[in-house]
């Protein structure tokens, strides 16, 4: 039985390297650690053992021991996507609004605290 170790920031992304540099996606996943870091640095190890190696009991004839070995198979395949047409919606065009400009007091109200916070931060 070949078992390898394998790290990644998630338990999916270990896998994922171990079923690329396997080239095999039929094997046993052991999760040996899972730190997790600060912001984000999480750490995944894992012990993968390929399922090639393993004997298989019904072929051996031993009916006794068949249920009594259990494998955990992993399929990283992304599931096929239908590819349908994507209806568009229609846009709605609103209708335009007439805005009336700011009173002049407005304006100058608006002006005067921008200034002074600007003033303020030391500008």
């Amino acid at each position: 039985m070949t078992s390898m170790e394998f790290e990644g920031r998630t338990e999916r992304e270990a896998v994922a390297k171990a079923a690329a540099e396997l080239g095999s996606e039929s094997f046993d996943v052991e999760v040996l650690e899972k730190s997790g870091g600060l912001f984000g640095r999480n750490k995944v190890r894992i012990r993968v053992r390929t399922l090639s190696a393993i004997p298989d009991p019904m072929a051996s004839g031993d009916s006794s021991s068949a249920g009594s070995v259990k494998s955990k198979k992993q399929n990283n395949r992304p599931a096929q996507k239908e590819n349908r047409p994507v209806e568009r919606k229609k846009r709605v065009e609103e209708p335009e609004v007439d805005i009336d400009p700011p009173e002049e007091k407005v304006l100058k109200a608006v002006s005067s605290f921008v200034e002074g916070m600007i003033e303020r931060m030391g500008y």
